[in-house]
């Protein structure tokens, strides 16, 4: 129960956030065209032209979503039917005893490796 709440007020806190990014947007665009606009403003002039695309991106294309290059098997359509999430407690927050007897081999091989 504590672990939906801590999720929930996670969620909340993004959305107030986006909530207030996209209320002063307009705002911050003009501010930053003014600045643009001004002999020392080239870096806003720089961003402006790379966000309208007329300057390519420093670190290359950014990829939200998934990206298949010459993927040639077709995306199957998804169901309607919503994804329903896990409702055992014992799975959602596992055994820290038996949690801690998994990630014991783990860590002994990272130690092993590191001699």
């Amino acid at each position: 129960m504590l672990g939906e709440l801590l999720l929930a007020m996670r969620e909340y806190s993004v959305t107030s956030v986006k909530v207030i990014g996209i209320g002063r947007h307009p705002e911050v665009m003009q501010k930053t065209v003014e600045n643009a606009l001004l002999p020392g403003g080239v870096r806003d002039r720089e961003i402006l032209h790379t966000m309208l695309g007329a300057l390519p991106q420093k670190s290359g294309a950014t990829f939200i979503d998934k990206f298949f290059a010459g993927s040639s098997q077709t995306k199957e359509p998804e169901s309607a039917e919503p994804e329903r999430f896990e409702e055992d407690l014992d799975v959602i927050f596992p055994d820290v005893s038996l949690m801690q007897e998994r990630v014991q081999p783990m860590r002994q091989k990272l130690l092993e490796t590191r001699k």
